[in-house]
């Protein structure tokens, strides 16, 4: 009993820390929705962390179906109800381009969904709710760089920026490194040697990838990794504070490690969420 009050504190004080930074990243609106699924949440001591807010772009904190659909451009639809719900309407802003050629990715944000898959060439398209949120981005030594020009700081209205990535079928990428302060991460159907991945509040999911070393971490938010390879090839390094580790179909502790039979690496952390390897 102790022991479960314990964790519950706990929880709430990690919770309450990453709301503090939403608040200041993201603003009044679309906080709200979360504190409240946060504390239903831990009300009833269910911890998948599933924060839908109204504005599904890649931004709630658990993975849907159309999230993994082939050539899927539904965080591109045109919704205009989903953008004006407020009474503070703001116009959309969205891109697409061909890149040059690049080997590396390195992106790094306060508020983008990201989502890095295969294409027929090298591309970028992107949507946002607000200019300041706009990607700029270039190809330099091989390497993607993707960054947000500025940062609003008022809390009003709903702050979103989905970006997607595309490289080739038969190429792969030597490294990727993304941070993002709030925002769903997605990397699927590609080959990467060095992988990692790091959000404060949004879900992380490696699906159907090729990779030699991963580390994904994630405040707030569940984390799925189903790589290529048998999970027996890896080495791992699994924690989470408040939530549940499955791997290969098992559930384990708070925390689990293995020693695979290659120097392949897994590591993975999350404060409150659910890790799954499968």
């Amino acid at each position: 009993m102790k022991k479960k009050i314990f964790i519950t504190i706990i929880s709430i004080f990690t919770i309450g820390c990453i709301i503090a930074g939403t608040w200041y990243h993201i603003g009044r609106y679309n906080l709200i929705s979360e504190l409240g699924s946060a504390y239903n949440q831990l009300k009833s001591q269910n911890f998948n962390l599933d924060f839908d807010d109204d504005f599904d772009y890649d931004f709630d904190n658990a993975f849907d179906d159309d999230d993994f659909a082939e050539n899927s451009d539904d965080d591109f639809a045109d919704d205009s109800n989903d953008w004006n719900k407020n009474r503070f309407s703001y116009r959309k802003k969205s891109g697409k381009e061909k890149l040059n050629s690049f080997n590396s990715i390195k992106l790094n944000a306060k508020i983008m969904g990201v989502k890095i898959c295969r294409g027929n060439d090298y591309s970028i398209k992107y949507r946002t709710s607000r200019d300041y949120l706009v990607p700029v981005y270039e190809v330099k030594d091989n390497t993607l760089n993707i960054r947000q020009k500025g940062f609003g700081r008022s809390g009003l209205g709903n702050k979103n920026c989905y970006v997607e990535m595309t490289i080739p079928k038969e190429k792969s990428l030597d490294s990727v490194m993304v941070n993002t302060n709030v925002g769903k991460i997605v990397i699927k159907n590609v080959d990467i040697e060095d992988c990692s991945v790091q959000t404060n509040v949004g879900a992380v999911k490696i699906n159907n990838v090729v990779f030699d070393k991963l580390n994904c971490e994630s405040n707030v938010g569940e984390i799925i990794i189903n790589p290529i390879q048998d999970i027996e090839n890896y080495d791992m390094n699994i924690s989470t504070n408040v939530g549940t580790i499955v791997v290969g179909g098992k559930n384990s502790s708070r925390s689990y490690t293995q020693r695979g039979k290659t120097d392949k690496r897994i590591t993975a952390h999350t404060n409150v969420g659910e890790i799954q390897i499968k």
